[in-house]
């Protein structure tokens, strides 16, 4: 019995409270997942800094967390609930995989649209192609538009 996708977020200005507040945390969730009789896979478990890039050069030290004295790695690019985040929230990597996901899909599509009616291939459309660009598209469907392209995009609005 596994605790999957669990989640702690901080936000602050101080290097040092963040630290002390997460490992607090982390030792307060580590317990209650003692006493539910759950595991924490500690293999598994590791964090990421989310900043700007102008904030991140102000960084001098990254936090030092631990659970039980071992070391929690930090990352710069993690995967939640189906998501790909990175440091910069650049959404880079998660368009990348939607995208080879879709183009996957297409291409079955693409191969098999000979063989079986049209109503099939719309259920195959609706069942592989359309859920990856509905899934949490409102987290990350306009972010990796860059100002130039949101202006325009807003104007055409009516």
């Amino acid at each position: 019995m596994y605790a999957d996708d669990t989640s702690i977020t901080y936000a602050g200005k101080d290097l040092n409270e963040i630290n002390d507040c997460l490992n607090k945390d982390l030792k307060s969730v580590n317990t209650w997942l003692s006493s539910n009789k759950l595991t924490l896979n500690l293999t598994k478990t590791e964090f990421l800094i989310l900043t700007s890039r102008q904030r991140r050069v102000y960084l001098s030290d990254n936090p030092s967390l631990t659970i039980n004295n071992f070391p929690i790695e930090q990352v710069s690019l993690t995967k939640s609930l189906g998501v790909y985040i990175d440091e910069n929230l650049s959404w880079n990597t998660h368009i990348e995989s939607v995208c080879k996901k879709i183009s996957s899909a297409l291409g079955l599509i693409k191969r098999i649209r000979n063989f079986v009616p049209f109503y099939t291939l719309l259920n195959i459309f609706n069942g592989l192609v359309k859920p990856q660009f509905d899934y949490c598209s409102l987290v990350w469907g306009s972010c990796n538009i860059s100002p130039s392209r949101r202006k325009t995009s807003e104007a055409a609005k009516p």
